[in-house]
């Protein structure tokens, strides 16, 4: 991100019910790196399937495509874009 900004990283399920919050703080000019462990907001692991995520900041910076998604098959999630092949 090119400048301090609040930034928030949620995973949804298809239905669009919050699954878990990721990151929830103000961030410095960086490149960062989350993990998610394919757990929910109460510690418990997901179904295996797709799920959504939505990056938002307080500037607006949106650095990730809006066609990604995230898989999660037993219990490894990946991200990837809907438009690949």
């Amino acid at each position: 991100m090119p400048q301090s900004t609040h930034i928030q990283l949620t995973v949804y399920n298809l239905l669009g019910q919050e699954v878990v919050r990721l990151v929830g703080t103000m961030h410095q000019p960086d490149r960062y790196e989350t993990v998610w462990d394919g757990r929910n907001s109460r510690g418990q692991g997901v179904a295996s399937g797709v799920y959504m995520y939505r990056l938002a900041s307080s500037t607006g910076y949106k650095p990730c495509q809006a066609d990604d998604i995230i898989e999660v098959m037993d219990g490894i999630c990946n991200v990837r874009n809907l438009k690949e092949k």
